[in-house]
């Protein structure tokens, strides 16, 4: 009675933690730790919150159906706003005033020298000047442009806000921009919250779409942007997810039937519902523990575990039917598994740790599940191999003469090898995305109007002040072949304002009476006083300097922008400009200055994750041969377990690399799968004789692919890519335990743990 009372308590416990596990998409959750140029990075990308950006654009066929897409876009916030999406752009006439002031103020700071230089001062161009500004100050919309013209009658201080408000041929309209070719209108909006909570992102993403739904206007509405692509993977993953487990249980469930009577199936099912049991358990105790929340992607490993945990329920009920047990092979297989497991539980990325967690966690749960649930639920069966014609030619199969053997292999080998060398590793983060082709191709088309909706690499520069850091971002944009970024046009360097204010003096002082000549000339000619423009000799004039700091356009629409460029950061200052990515695709970077993209991000995880378990492969070797050696005492018998798997591994990815696939992060883990789970093929071959054996090992075998075959369908490219590993990686492994774990294990090595006859 105690010992259910206690097995009550653990699943009771079990259950608790499972039902808490909180499953995460986030990026971080998954990414390395402890390497400090990643986690700046990655920082530096959170940051920006991009993903909580959404854009939609217009697009007419002819001007003239302009005015209605204008009205369908002004329309939408006002639809939205109740789901949490506000305009990212609004105008405020104050604001804008207060921008016009601080460029009229610090006017020779903010024009290069070049742009004084095409001035044309000429009575000829001063009376054509003067006659237009005459014609639009006579327009009532014009009407407070008068003393503005007064001030400054050449529109410099327009020219530089013209430039500084520069994005692609751009121009406002309230929370509009409108392209410069007449056809094309932007609305971009923020959302107030993450796209994980999902409730909320769909109700918002199907107003959007409602709104956005095609009509007879002639106006054609997109949806693009990060919130968007965001929100479709996670959709995709829950998707797959729910998609491919309930028919991997059906088809598990009908393997099994063909071997054991339906009242056999709980007591081997049970294991295997303990498992996943066990593995969320692990991954909330590993999040309780410090270790991060359960990335989603790592519920693709659900179905594996499921499909592996069965197998132990198969063992134990097939040996029983036959009057044996299978502790001690039992036993191993889990031993070798958790050995290989537990030694990523230390990696410093995320994912890997946490995969170890589960699948330790999920095994040790199935094992016990097997070893103490499973005979107590298993009804009597009679003896009998129902797969007796499958595992009595397998079993002839698996016997032979070791040298042939051996060159088939060593061919295999060989010819895996140039397709694993093909492999290559998914550095594009866009193949691991979910979202709709047709989605990936309307952000192309919005960005390359727009340029950007959200900026996906950018420069950084980091320094002690706010000066320091433009500087060294100015040095390396121009290095880099870039033209000057926000930051450094609203804010140039104390240098370059030097230079600027420099250049304007020398410019005026030698100009200026000659300037007042012509322009007295021209207003006489068009009917103007003189007089009138005296304002405009003291803005032509030499100055004293009166520097541009980032707190100088506060007030302005150039503010927040400009908050996000040039911030203070720590102890310091960190200056950034956007930059297309393929620039900085080969920029080797320093600690001061440096890159950031999701491209570069994917490089580096893709590296960390390949670094990680390369590092980490040859302690797992080894500990997997010390258990085995330790269990089994004897060379040959070890070899046998071993050798196969590890020729396996290398023939899944030669096959993968043969067919084009790229390695994905997550393929990385389920290749670790592969060479922890595989080798229980390997030791039941060894530790077990006669052709019974065959039918579990194959069983296993085929719910395992089965059990994740279903991921091979999967929408999501990574879930895909954790499906096809596995299934080829679990199938190569029960062939190469065929071909090699007998022979190479020796021909007298008996029934381990055996209690009752073997059959032949």
């Amino acid at each position: 009675m105690l010992r259910i009372l206690l097995w009550c308590s653990a699943l009771a416990a079990l259950l608790w933690l499972a039902a808490t596990v909180r499953p995460t998409a986030a990026v971080r959750a998954v990414l390395p730790q402890g390497d400090g140029a990643f986690a700046r990075e990655l920082d530096f990308l959170t940051s920006r919150d991009s993903s909580r950006t959404l854009a939609i654009e217009a697009e007419v066929a002819d001007a003239g159906a302009l005015p209605a897409a204008r009205a369908r876009l002004l329309a939408l916030p006002g639809l939205l706003a109740a789901h949490g999406a506000t305009p990212a752009h609004v105008d405020d006439p104050a604001a804008a005033a207060r921008a016009l002031a601080v460029v009229e103020t610090h006017l020779p700071l903010l024009l290069p020298p070049e742009a004084l230089d095409a001035l044309d001062l000429s009575d000829a161009a001063l009376t054509t000047r003067l006659g237009a500004l005459l014609e639009q100050v006579r327009r009532p919309e014009h009407a407070g442009g008068a003393a503005r013209a007064q001030r400054d009658p050449l529109d410099l201080a327009g020219t530089a806000l013209a430039a500084l408000a520069a994005r692609g041929g751009t121009t406002t309209d309230g929370p509009l921009l409108r392209h410069a070719d007449g056809r094309h209108l932007l609305l971009v909006l923020r959302v107030g919250f993450d796209p994980a909570l999902l409730p909320q992102s769909r109700a918002l993403l199907a107003a959007a779409e409602a709104a956005c739904a095609p009509r007879a206007d002639g106006v054609r509405l997109r949806i693009v942007g990060a919130y968007r692509h965001y929100r479709d993977n996670l959709d995709a993953v829950r998707r797959d997810l729910f998609a491919s487990l309930p028919p991997g249980l059906v088809l598990i469930a009908l393997i099994r039937a063909t071997l054991l009577p339906l009242r056999a199936l709980p007591a081997v099912y049970a294991p295997a519902l303990l498992g996943v049991v066990g593995a969320l358990a692990a991954a909330r105790v590993a999040d309780l523990c410090g270790l991060g929340p359960m990335p989603l992607p790592l519920f693709g490993f659900a179905a594996a575990i499921l499909g592996i945990a069965v197998d132990y329920g198969t063992h134990v009920a097939l040996a029983a039917r036959h009057g044996q047990t299978v502790r001690l092979p039992l036993a191993l297989s889990f031993a070798t598994t958790a050995v290989a497991f537990a030694l990523l539980m230390t990696s410093t990325v995320p994912g890997l740790r946490l995969t170890g967690a589960m699948v330790v966690g999920g095994l040790f749960t199935a094992l016990c599940g097997a070893l103490w649930l499973t005979p107590r639920l298993l009804p009597t069966l009679t003896p009998g191999d129902p797969w007796a014609r499958v595992s009595v030619p397998l079993d002839r199969g698996s016997r032979g003469r070791l040298w042939p053997r051996l060159v088939l292999a060593a061919a295999l080998t060989a010819a895996a090898i140039p397709g694993a060398l093909r492999l290559a590793p998914e550095t594009d983060l866009r193949r691991c995305d979910a979202s709709d082709p047709q989605a990936w191709a309307d952000l192309d088309a919005v960005s390359q109007r727009w340029g950007a909706v959200e900026d996906a690499a950018f420069l950084v520069a980091d320094a002690d002040a706010a000066d320091a850091a433009l500087a060294r971002l100015a040095a390396t944009r121009a290095a880099l072949g870039l033209a000057p970024g926000l930051a450094e046009r609203l804010v140039p360097t104390r240098a370059e304002q030097e230079r600027r204010l420099t250049a304007w003096n020398a410019y005026w002082d030698a100009r200026q009476a000659a300037f007042a000549a012509a322009l007295g000339s021209a207003c006489t000619r068009v009917g103007l006083r003189p007089a009138a423009f005296a304002a405009a000799q003291r803005t032509y004039a030499a100055r004293t300097p009166t520097w541009l700091t980032p707190a100088t356009w506060t007030g302005t629409p150039f503010a927040a922008p400009l908050a996000e460029l040039i911030a203070p950061q720590g102890d310091g200052w960190r200056a950034v400009q956007p930059a297309p990515a393929a620039v900085l695709a080969t920029f080797a970077g320093s600690e001061s200055v440096w890159a950031a993209g999701r491209a570069h991000l994917g490089d580096a995880l893709v590296a960390t994750l390949r670094s990680d378990l390369t590092g980490r492969a040859a302690l797992i070797a080894l500990a997997m041969v010390a258990t085995v050696l330790l269990a089994t005492r004897a060379l040959r018998p070890a070899l046998g377990m071993l050798l196969p798997p590890a020729l396996a591994l290398l023939w899944t990815f030669g096959a993968l690399g043969w067919s084009g696939v790229p390695l994905s992060p997550f393929a990385l883990l389920a290749a670790a799968f592969v060479g922890g789970i595989g080798i229980d093929s390997a030791i039941f071959l060894v530790e077990r004789r006669g052709a019974a054996v065959l039918t579990p090992i194959t069983a296993a075998t085929l719910t395992t692919v089965v059990g994740v075959g279903a991921l091979c369908l999967a929408g999501h490219p990574l879930l895909r890519g954790i499906g096809l590993t596995l299934a080829v990686g679990m199938a190569a492994c029960l062939g190469a335990c065929l071909l090699l774990c007998r022979p190479l294990a020796g021909p007298n090595r008996p029934d381990a743990d055996a209690t009752g006859p073997t059959r032949p």
